[in-house]
């Protein structure tokens, strides 16, 4: 028996080839769900497009820019996004999310988590950010990605490591695959 696990790769440590890989295998993945959906019936009737913050997550960003909540208490979570919501997916796309990055030095958060639904929800994934502490880009590519479908509700959530009372900027890296024609590709 293989047991997979979901981890969180530092960018540092993979070859041009294996990103480019890994992004292809994120946006296959988001084909295939997207097909599945009925959004189209081939790839070519779909858009793959870098998710806009305020245009696909709607008030929960509340800026076009990745900033959690305000870091105010050592071993709580919060959410990655500015208003703290938990945005559902809109009826028409699929979220593939493929990477994590955090630009705020020194690093604030820990544990990075992808639950569906309010509260605990079912975790889709955790990632551990200090892995990312070390590195010259603290970035990194998931090696499995993190799909959300139609009307699921997106908690994804960062545990302070330090109390900052300030927001950190966690980037997520995030896919919309929608029909052809919803939105005009960026």
């Amino acid at each position: 028996m293989t047991i997979r696990k979901k981890t969180l790769i530092p960018i540092e440590e993979l070859t041009l080839s294996d990103r480019k890989n890994f992004l292809l295998d994120a946006q296959r993945e988001g084909i295939s769900r997207a097909i599945t959906a009925g959004f189209a019936t081939s790839e070519a009737g779909l858009n793959i497009r870098h998710a806009q913050l305020t245009q696909d997550f709607g008030s929960a960003a509340a800026l076009n820019f990745w900033n959690t909540t305000a870091l105010a208490a050592v071993g709580t979570a919060y959410s990655v996004f500015p208003a703290a919501a938990t945005p559902a997916v809109p009826n028409n796309q699929i979220m593939v999310f493929y990477g994590a990055g955090c630009s705020t030095a020194p690093l604030p958060v820990s544990l990075l988590a992808f639950r569906q639904g309010v509260g605990g929800g079912t975790t889709y994934a955790v990632f551990d950010m200090e892995q990312l502490i070390n590195q010259l880009r603290p970035q990194g590519l998931f090696s499995e990605p993190i799909v959300y479908v139609r009307n699921e509700v997106m908690n994804i959530t960062v545990i302070c490591r330090i109390l900052t009372n300030l927001p950190a900027n966690v980037q997520l890296g995030c896919y919309v695959v929608e029909a052809l024609g919803a939105t005009v590709s960026n």
